[in-house]
């Protein structure tokens, strides 16, 4: 058993540090583009999130606002600013897309 584990936990570990460090591979507009196209495709679910950030004055706010905010701070050249915003609003919009899928049946419980 002792050595059966780390075969399967090192690949483990691996592919999920990989996963991690593809979602940051984008450069430069590509991180934007892409944040523009989650958020695009999670209106269209009607599953844009609300979230805070202090970048939006430390209140929830919806998606399409921290777009706005990202492509201002772009625009400025703050990009590292800019690509963090923008890597947020692409995580948020999956997870909304995937909650709206999940919940699409959901009834109420009495």
């Amino acid at each position: 058993m002792k050595k059966f584990l780390p075969k399967i936990i090192a690949p483990s570990l691996l592919a999920l540090s990989l996963a991690g460090l593809t979602s940051n591979a984008l450069a430069g507009d590509e991180v934007l583009e892409q944040a523009q196209a989650d958020l695009k495709a999670a209106q269209e679910a009607k599953a844009e999130w609300r979230f805070i950030d202090k970048a939006g004055g430390g209140s929830a706010q919806h998606l399409s606002k921290f777009m706005e905010i990202a492509q201002k701070k772009a625009e400025e050249g703050d990009t590292e600013e800019a690509h963090r915003l923008a890597r947020l609003i692409s995580k948020f919009s999956k997870l909304g897309i995937a909650q709206a899928e999940k919940q699409k049946d959901a009834k109420p419980y009495y």
